[in-house]
This record gives structure tokens, C-alpha cells and sequence, in this order.
């Protein structure tokens, strides 16, 4: 994960963001897991809509949305030193989202049984599999003529739906709906600005006013056209993209300070943005409830209060001092985060389809059930691993 400290700062990976990203999507999978687990304490779960709470579970999405915002800048700026133009990158990045919408709205309206479910997931690895870093056996026609089969399984699906059951809706779009929508409009955005982090920083306050503006009940009365004006019907709405230009944000000015050797600035600045996150939460709830499910600006700011704290701590964990042994446990989930997200599903179908469970029911709850649920989490990011080692993974 580092090199040697005979290295300059600038020389050197930052492994902030991959451990931050493994930590993500290791509590995504666990708070995925433990709806099925009875008597569990109410603060770990998901609030209800309507409950002015922040449970443990509504802090994982959020947290995912700012690893991507984290990781924007380092992938734009690799596929220009590859030579893209902005015309290229621009179209890998609405590939990239229109492949998340896709999936989210099949996991959203395609999962309704255990067969569907693993049709889809299967379509997902048919369509999405990385070929061109794949095993020679599946590269040139084999690799088409699978995405093929993935592409008419999709659409089987979703006509076979269409005929018997309730057609394909949008509703919310999916959690990787949500996450195709929010990467599209800071990525777009980044390309605007990455000159300059002055503009960065520019466009992210605006981007804040704009959550703050179109957020429901709050200060602008629905009436009023300023408040209509501003993209109300973006899906997700302007929350999303907010949390993941923050983690932008953050991402830049860790590394502008890790580069000029300015490091011991990197706690100051991220508490002092922290501390504004924790006053903005204070003065927003007294509009807003904290609802993950409404996605209110009070909820943006408590996540970001979190989240500011959290990155100065794990960088000097991982890059100061180079604490990075507890980490090789769930990197798989760091480096291949889409792969190790899709494939609980396929546990969970054939859980539908044959109706067993690893342990008796009268065990899955409380204590027994978390634990259940965080060995569960381990075992498909091991299962990653082995699939990354055989050169199989999902790309978009």
C-alpha cells in the first residue's frame, strides 16, 4: 500500500482513499445483511422516514457517495495522461453512470424472486466483466457473444415483467441508480473546474445552496419559482451529488497539502470543516429533520461532520505512519468495490430459491445475528479476492 519513507510526499500513493473505501463498502455489505436479524438495537439500523434519528446504517451510502467524490480527481486525471480529450473522458463518464442506472433500476424492479434476482446479477457479470483484463479464454468473440446473452437476459426480464407483473418504474432509482446519478453530475462538474480548486470549491458551495434550496419543507415555500428553477426533479436531487463533490473536496486538499509537504495543516483544516459541518447541522435542524430516506440537508452535514473527522484520522494512520497491516483483510473491497457489491446477491437469490440459512433461524438475532452478519461480510470480500486473483471482476 506505501513505498519507502525515503520518498518524497508527492511520490507516493495516498492510501487514505482505498482504506476509506474498503471500510465503506465492508459496513455496506454488513448493514445489507442485518435486516433479517430480530432484536437488534434500534441505532443500528436504517430511522424510519419520517424519524428524526441518524441510525449507524444511514451513514454507510452517504460515506460511499464521498469515497467516489474522493476518487474523481485521480481517475479523470489518469485517463487524460492516457491522452483522452475531455470529449473522451466525458463519455466514459455518462457510460460509466448510464451503466449504475441501469443496474440500479434492474436490482430495483428485476429482484422480486430468487430466479430473477440471480438473472440479473448473472446479466450484470455477463454484460460488465472487465474482458480486456480477463482470462484469455473469454477474450475476442467469447466476451461478445456473453455480454450478448447478458443484454438478452436484461431485456427478457424486463419484457417478461412488462407482460405479467407490474412494468419497470423509476421510484428511487436503485442504490446504484442513486450513485449513477450523483458520480454523472460531480463528475460533469470537476470537468468544468479542475483547473482551478478555487472553482472546485466555487461550484461546491453552489451545489450546497442548490441542496439547501430544493430540499422539501424547508425555508423557500414550494411556490416559490426560485425554488423550482434550480433542477428539483434531478433524480436523487441535489443531496447526493453533494456529498459526493465533498469527498472531491476533500480528496484535493489532502493532496494539494500532501504534496507541497504542508501535512501538518491536514488536521487543522479538516476539524475547522468539520466544526462548520457540525454548526451548519445545528442551524439546518431547525428546518429539517435527520432522514436518510429524504435526503434533508440536516443529514448532509451531520455525514459530512463524520466523514471531515474520519479522513485526517485514517490518513494518518495509513500514510503517516504506515499502519496499513489491519487493512489487508478487506482491501479486495477498496480496489473492487463493484464486484464485491453484487455478488451477495447471488447468495441471496439462492437463498430464496432453496430456503436454507448457514444457521438455525432461532439463532439469527441479536448478538449471534450481527456476528452472523459481519463473518458474512468477510467471506465476500475473501470470495473478491479469489475472483481478482482468477482476473474476474465488474467493471463500468
Amino acid at each position: 500500500m506505501g513505498t519507502t519513507s525515503s520518498q518524497q510526499p508527492s511520490a507516493r500513493r495516498i492510501a487514505t482513499i482505498d482504506v476509506m473505501r474498503a471500510i465503506i463498502m465492508f459496513l455496506m455489505l454488513f448493514v445489507n445483511d442485518i435486516p433479517g436479524v430480530k432484536d437488534l438495537p434500534h441505532w443500528i439500523g436504517h430511522a424510519e422516514t419520517e424519524e428524526d434519528m441518524l441510525g449507524f446504517s444511514d451513514i454507510v451510502f452517504p460515506g460511499f457517495l464521498f469515497c467516489v467524490g474522493m476518487s474523481i480527481p485521480f481517475a479523470i486525471k489518469s485517463r487524460f495522461n492516457r491522452g483522452d480529450s475531455v470529449l473522451g473522458v466525458m463519455r466514459h463518464v455518462v457510460s460509466r453512470s448510464a451503466a449504475l442506472i441501469v443496474m440500479g433500476l434492474f436490482t430495483l424492479n428485476g429482484c422480486k424472486t430468487g430466479l430473477s434476482m440471480l438473472l440479473v446479477v448473472s446479466a450484470f457479470f455477463l454484460i460488465w466483466l472487465n474482458y480486456a483484463k480477463g482470462p484469455e479464454m473469454l477474450k475476442g468473440w467469447p466476451s461478445t457473444l456473453l455480454r450478448c446473452i447478458g443484454v438478452a437476459i436484461l431485456l427478457g426480464i424486463m419484457i417478461y415483467q412488462d407482460v405479467t407483473d407490474v412494468p419497470f418504474r423509476t421510484r428511487w432509482w436503485g442504490i446504484l441508480g442513486l450513485i449513477g446519478w450523483a458520480y454523472l453530475v460531480s463528475s460533469m462538474l470537476y470537468l468544468l473546474t479542475r483547473s482551478s480548486l478555487r472553482h472546485t470549491l466555487c461550484a461546491w458551495g453552489v451545489v450546497i445552496a442548490l441542496c439547501v434550496i430544493n430540499a422539501q419543507g424547508g425555508i423557500i415555500p414550494e411556490e416559490y419559482f426560485s425554488r423550482n428553477i434550480f433542477l428539483p426533479f434531478w433524480p436523487g436531487g441535489w443531496t447526493h451529488p453533494t456529498l459526493v463533490m465533498s469527498g472531491m473536496v476533500a480528496s484535493l486538499l489532502l493532496t494539494r497539502m500532501v504534496k507541497s509537504g504542508h501535512q501538518h495543516r491536514i488536521f487543522p483544516t479538516f476539524i475547522a470543516m468539520a466544526a462548520a459541518s457540525g454548526a451548519l447541522t445545528l442551524a439546518s435542524h431547525h428546518f429539517w429533520i435527520i432522514s436518510k430516506d429524504l435526503a434533508t440537508p440536516t443529514w448532509l452535514f451531520i455525514c459530512l461532520m463524520l466523514f471531515f473527522m474520519a479522513t485526517p484520522c485514517i490518513h494518518w494512520l495509513t500514510d503517516v505512519k504506515r499502519k496499513t497491516s489491519w487493512f489487508a483483510i478487506i482491501a479486495p473491497a477498496g480496489t473492487a468495490t463493484l464486484t464485491c457489491y453484487a455478488l451477495p446477491y447471488f447468495w441471496y437469490a439462492l437463498k430464496q430459491i432453496w430456503e436454507f440459512h448457514l444457521l438455525p433461524v432461532e439463532w439469527n438475532y441479536g448478538l449471534v445475528g450481527i456476528a452472523e452478519s459481519i463473518v458474512f461480510a468477510l467471506i465476500i470480500i475473501q470470495i473478491t479476492r479469489l475472483l481478482l486473483k482468477s482476473k474476474l471482476q465488474l467493471k463500468v
